[in-house]
């Protein structure tokens, strides 16, 4: 047994329950693939049954090499004494790969690693503590996190423990890679009901631990959580309450076997190794995706817009757009793909096969069943194969199932990486907050709300009112044909205003401030003021029924009377309008900065939203009193 190291990452994944095991008492002899977690994942999996099978080696040259064999690990009791995330290595074996055609063999090392009570997740902590070990002169081959002691936020006791089985490779350089698919079965040794083995099976392209990318399908180690610690003894045969019936001989509790010796957890290990990809391989054709596409409507206007190829082309077509896109080799074992769906039609098969859309999947195993009609493992992806696939993160409740999912590739209308997945969402976002940052614009230039600030339009408008602000027509339509006296319109201020409230509060004002204010004059008019109160004449004559702008509360210090000039006359010339606020003695108007120009004036208002009691359309200028001047 070597020394204990732990990850600084404990496993959090679903995998065998009580209630689950004792579905299959009595059954006769299954092998449960829990496939549960694999290296630095963290998604859930559920238990699922088949019959009991092993890699399929098929002739001899189906496979670069091939290696089964049963490893004998110390006792039950004996893995249970470990501490979570210790683990115990079997010996170092070797696969040797069949003779080349010059007689030459490669050699390949492997070690079993067991974690019963959780553990077994590659990290950057491991490989911290690996360069530590090396360098005080510490041989450490695991690879595996950190002492338990530096993780003081796990606590004492350990949540939901797991027994972990990793396959981990042992290379003799740097560089060392080989592409393998494996079975790590436990052999059930039940003394009550039939027999049952917890095997997990699955491929990934062995690297060094420098260089393990999980995400590119390349791990120095690769595994699973199989069941919940506390089951190891009930399938390794050990009496219920763990410690024996006191009345039983220890065979009988199933503490030792037959030669008193004590009882090993037995775990079956199945590794084939595949050559090294060529092109002459039987690949998935590019032909055959795009035929696969025309006859199923094509690609989604998204997909087709951005023009990125399915990742089961063959990357050998350069008549394909996107060429440089793709992977520089086929879709094989350990990727990470993406579905997506090119009709909204395909949606509902999807879901009932598992494979949901958007949903970053691992290929666990590629199954080849075109062959006499017997199962052969592949690893690279094939016209006709069926894959493995299971989520590389846990999903919402409703779209769990027992994982992973077999499906034939056929099925899937697409499949694109994750890195092409994320480009296609960040453009689709960008084209989402786009479109809004433009329709927000555009309801912004057809449409606004405007507060009312001052009295100068009172009674009709008053202080603290909200307008909903119409702006299409004056731009469109506002011209002197259309214009009435009345009309309430906004404007921005002209440049002789700007000056006057400048001067005036030393407050600077834009060309971009609104203001309100009522039409009063049209071109040809000509507005005469008559005295300091600011009283008018239009074309010589009193304003007759809109002559009534002294309905609002009067400003006690007559502060207008400073800017009006009996006598002055204002022409109001083509382009522009005479305007007038309804409360005479407060507002600054036409009679003080002159005529506005037309294409100053840019909306009118619909209707008064604020307050709710005086919701609705704006009033024509009073003819009758309605506020009483009481400051």
């Amino acid at each position: 047994m070597k020394g204990f190291w732990i990850t600084s990452l404990v496993c959090a994944c679903h995998a065998f329950s009580p209630s689950s095991l004792a579905r299959i008492r009595g059954r006769p002899t299954v092998s449960l693939s829990s496939l549960a977690n694999s290296a630095s994942s963290s998604d859930s999996s559920v238990p699922s049954t088949e019959s009991a099978q092993t890699l399929d080696r098929g002739e001899g040259s189906k496979y670069w090499a091939s290696f089964n064999e049963t490893i004998d690990f110390p006792s039950c009791a004996e893995l249970l004494q470990l501490g979570v995330g210790d683990f115990v290595t079997s010996p170092k074996f070797t696969i040797t790969t069949n003779p080349a055609e010059d007689g030459t063999t490669q050699e390949y090392d492997f070690c079993v690693k067991f974690y019963p009570r959780g553990g077994g997740h590659s990290s950057q902590h491991s490989m911290y503590q690996s360069a530590k070990n090396a360098k005080n002169g510490e041989n450490d081959e695991s690879g595996f996190g950190m002492s338990y002691a530096v993780l003081p936020m796990f606590g004492s006791q350990a949540r939901d423990e797991k027994v972990g089985v990793y396959l981990q490779y042992l290379p003799r350089s740097p560089s060392d890679t080989v592409d393998a698919s494996f079975a790590l079965r436990i052999k059930g040794q039940q003394r009550i009901g039939r027999r049952f083995d917890v095997e997990w099976r699955s491929g990934i392209r062995f690297v060094s631990l420098e260089n393990s990318k999980l995400q590119q399908g390349m791990a120095n180690d690769f595994g699973a959580h199989l069941m919940q610690t506390e089951l190891l003894e009930f399938v390794m045969g050990v009496h219920d309450d763990g410690m024996g019936d006191q009345t039983l001989t220890a065979q009988e509790n199933g503490l030792l076997d037959a030669q008193n010796r004590a009882k090993p957890v037995k775990l079956q290990v199945e590794v084939v190794l595949h050559a090294p990809y060529d092109n002459q391989r039987d690949s998935l054709s590019t032909e055959a995706i795009v035929a696969k596409q025309s006859r199923e409507g094509g690609t989604s206007s998204a997909f087709g817009l951005l023009r990125i190829p399915d990742v089961r082309q063959s990357i050998g077509d350069e008549s394909v757009s996107g060429a440089e896109e793709r992977d520089k080799e086929p879709l094989r074992v350990g990727r990470i793909v993406v579905p997506v769906l090119q009709r909204l039609s395909q949606r509902p098969a999807m879901f009932q096969m598992g494979v949901y859309p958007g949903v970053e999947y691992r290929i666990l195993r590629i199954i080849d069943t075109t062959t006499d009609g017997e199962e052969g493992e592949l690893f690279y992806s094939k016209t006709g194969a069926e894959y493995e696939l299971k989520p590389i993160y846990p999903l919402v409740q409703q779209l769990e199932r027992p994982w992973p999912v077999r499906v034939k590739e056929q099925d899937i209308p697409k499949l694109i990486t994750a890195t092409q997945y994320n480009v296609i969402s960040a453009v689709g976002s960008l084209f989402a907050a786009g479109s809004a940052l433009v329709t927000a614009f555009v309801i912004s230039q057809a449409i606004s709300l405007f507060f009312i600030p001052s009295k100068s339009m009172e009674p009709t408008l008053q202080i603290g009112d909200v307008l909903l602000v119409e702006k299409v027509t004056p731009r469109l339509f506002f011209n002197n044909n259309n214009k009435k006296v009345g009309d309430v319109v906004l404007f921005h201020p002209p440049q002789q205003l700007q000056e006057l409230v400048q001067r005036g509060s030393g407050r600077s004002v834009s060309n971009r401030d609104l203001f309100v204010k009522r039409i009063a004059a049209l071109p040809g008019d000509n507005i005469q003021i008559v005295d300091k109160s600011g009283s008018i004449l239009i074309n010589g004559k009193e304003e007759g029924p809109l002559d009534r702008r002294n309905m609002c509360t009067a400003e006690p210090l007559r502060l207008i009377e400073r800017y009006m000039d009996p006598g002055r006359e204002i022409v109001i010339g083509q382009g522009q309008v005479g305007v007038l606020g309804d409360c005479g003695s407060v507002s600054v108007d036409s009679r003080v900065w002159g005529a506005l120009p037309t294409e100053d004036i840019v909306g009118r208002p619909l209707i008064r939203l604020w307050p709710l009691s005086r919701f609705g359309s704006i009033d024509p200028l009073p003819t009758t009193p309605t506020i009483t001047n009481d400051w």
